[in-house]
């Protein structure tokens, strides 16, 4: 027999396979469920157990972990931080000038303060110099006068302040 017509005895049309394949799906099915919910509910039960056999294990080694590994990796990890971390020379050249800055503004403050005190003190002083120079004035005139006119003038001027005639 040759090789062609073997092929045209073997090919059914596809409807009929897949008929064939249903039917020998839905056989299996029936045959092997019982087996699949008991596998599935058997799996089930292991992956719990398994959860609950791991799950305390995994915590102490999370806690001898963060014990001793990480904190020399974070100090390792910090290190080189500070190793790759390029210098900053603006930060460090500013602080410099801005303390200086202040300080000289406070001091121009104080001095400009003290400056408007002594202004003020000097305007004050002049004004009660002036004061105190026309009252030596009044008193010298008064001395003149009093002196030019005799006792007669003193007498009316005492009369004349106080109402009462002095002898």
């Amino acid at each position: 027999m040759s090789i062609t017509a073997l092929r045209r005895r073997r090919t059914a049309p596809p409807e009929t396979r897949l008929e064939k394949f249903q039917g020998f799906a839905r056989d299996r099915a029936e045959q092997f469920g019982p087996y699949a919910r008991s596998a599935q509910r058997n799996a089930s039960e292991r992956i719990l157990q398994a959860r609950e056999w791991c799950a305390p294990r995994l915590e102490v080694a999370a806690n001898r972990v963060e014990d001793t590994v990480a904190p020399r990796v974070a100090s390792a990890l910090s290190a080189t931080a500070r190793r790759v971390e390029p210098p900053n020379p603006r930060s460090s050249r500013r602080r410099v000038p801005r303390a200086v800055m202040v300080t000289g503004i406070i001091a121009a403050g104080a001095v400009v303060a003290f400056g408007v005190y002594r202004a003020r003190r000097a305007a004050q002083e002049a004004e009660w110099q002036e004061n105190l120079d026309r009252v030596r004035e009044q008193v010298r005139e008064t001395k003149d006068q009093a002196s030019s006119h005799g006792d007669d003038t003193r007498d009316e001027q005492a009369s004349d302040y106080n109402g009462r005639v002095r002898t």
